[in-house]
């Protein structure tokens, strides 16, 4: 049952859009942090230091100690509705500015709205908390509110239809939740609304920037282009060992003649299919993987591998 579900799990994030793959990872995080508290609820104290460590901080001091908190907070969420809520709106507006605006600009969106709403933060930590030693950030909201105005900079007279509402232009909503964060300001978590100030501004000026300056998407996709490819050449690296040990221990098979006095190894490996075998090697060695190989190589290689 496991098994088809990690299958499951595992196609649709393959074929799924950035949209899906965000909202997974939030929930991977999620995840961690129940588990936490599971494991470190007897010390709350602890539990409190291992939220911090995934954290933003307003010391620059834990900044320093911690550069991940500048991108992991973007993805940790404690409580249960904070991240439903946040999920939900990633998902509808998601969905809208990815088709809108093309699904390999979400990540960019995303993570330079949470970077900006970072910043905000810390602003506001200096000013609003200047004798607080210890002020924390995490939550996906300035994230999300990037995504949302983009989308409405992109398409303002989209429509959305709210249930017991009807049709509302998405450049209403995205205006009703900077309203909303403009209000409550000074009343509550005032740096979490500047957070969602500035990964709104952020947001809207992607899509200047993309319509009107340079492509803000290239530095971090490329970024994650060179992650994967370093990934994959080391997959390619490993696959080329395994096969080259094998190819060894066929050779030692191979060198010792059998009673008859014939090339031919206990696994039926003769001295014509030994040569070939070399040379299929040499090829995945010269030409990067065995992704260079033809179906016919390939077929041959794994018909004369024991693993």
């Amino acid at each position: 049952m496991f098994t088809s579900i990690w299958q499951d799990l595992r196609y649709k994030l393959q074929t799924g859009n950035m949209i899906i793959m965000l909202i997974f990872v939030n929930i991977l995080f999620f995840i961690v942090v129940l588990l936490a508290k599971m494991l470190l609820g007897y010390n709350p104290g602890l539990l409190d230091n291992f939220i911090e460590f995934f954290s933003a901080n307003k010391s620059w001091w834990h900044t320093l100690t911690h550069p991940w908190g500048i991108i992991t907070h973007m993805f940790l969420h404690e409580g249960f509705f904070h991240l439903l809520w946040n999920m939900l709106f990633l998902y509808w507006f998601g969905q809208i500015t990815g088709d809108i605006l093309g699904d390999r600009h979400i990540l960019p969106v995303y993570v330079l709205s949470g970077l900006v709403g970072w910043v905000f933060f810390m602003i506001s930590a200096y000013t609003f908390y200047a004798g607080i030693p210890n002020v924390t950030a995490l939550g996906a909201s300035a994230a999300v509110n990037g995504i949302i105005l983009a989308g409405a900079s992109v398409a303002p007279n989209y429509n959305m239809r709210l249930l017991l509402i009807g049709n509302v232009r998405l450049k209403y909503i995205a205006a009703f939740l900077i309203i909303l964060d403009l209000v409550f300001l000074t009343e509550s978590n005032t740096g979490g609304r500047m957070a969602h100030l500035g990964g709104a501004a952020m947001g809207w000026f992607y899509v200047w920037a993309q319509y009107n300056w340079r492509d803000l998407s290239k530095p971090i996709n490329n970024t994650m282009s060179w992650l994967s490819n370093l990934f994959n050449r080391q997959d390619r690296h490993r696959e080329v060992y395994r096969k080259r040990k094998q190819v060894q221990r066929q050779r030692v098979s191979v060198s010792k003649p059998t009673e008859r006095g014939n090339r031919r190894s206990d696994t039926g490996l003769t001295a014509d299919n030994e040569a070939r075998l070399n040379y299929i090697l040499e090829k995945i060695k010269r030409e990067g993987g065995v992704s260079a190989l033809t179906p016919e190589e390939r077929q041959f290689l794994d018909s004369h591998s024991d693993f």
